[in-house]
């Protein structure tokens, strides 16, 4: 987790088996009227983790990292994001 001094948790990293629900890794960045609202959640889905290759683990952790912290897709316009990131290879299931 992320923490400014004397403040809440600002990213919040969890992993689980979550089953078969089609993705990898997945950020919910909250956004109300515009502007961030932490903590942003990202979670790793171990069902689909498991048994991959340690570069495809970084790959999906330091490309949910960069959605909470505010990084988005390049076709998106999504709140308050800059949209900078291309691909979803985080929302559909591991190779193999």
């Amino acid at each position: 987790m992320w923490f400014e001094t004397g403040s809440s948790p600002k990213v919040v990293m969890n992993e689980g088996n979550y089953g078969s629900t089609g993705w990898v890794g997945h950020t919910n960045r909250p956004c109300s009227y515009g502007v961030y609202t932490p903590p942003s959640t990202t979670q790793f889905n171990q069902y689909y983790m498991n048994g991959q290759p340690a570069g495809y683990k970084k790959e999906v952790m330091v490309h949910e990292l960069g959605h909470a912290l505010g990084l988005n897709y390049v076709h998106s316009t999504a709140c308050a994001s800059m949209a900078i990131m291309e691909g979803s290879s985080t929302m559909r299931p591991a190779p193999g």
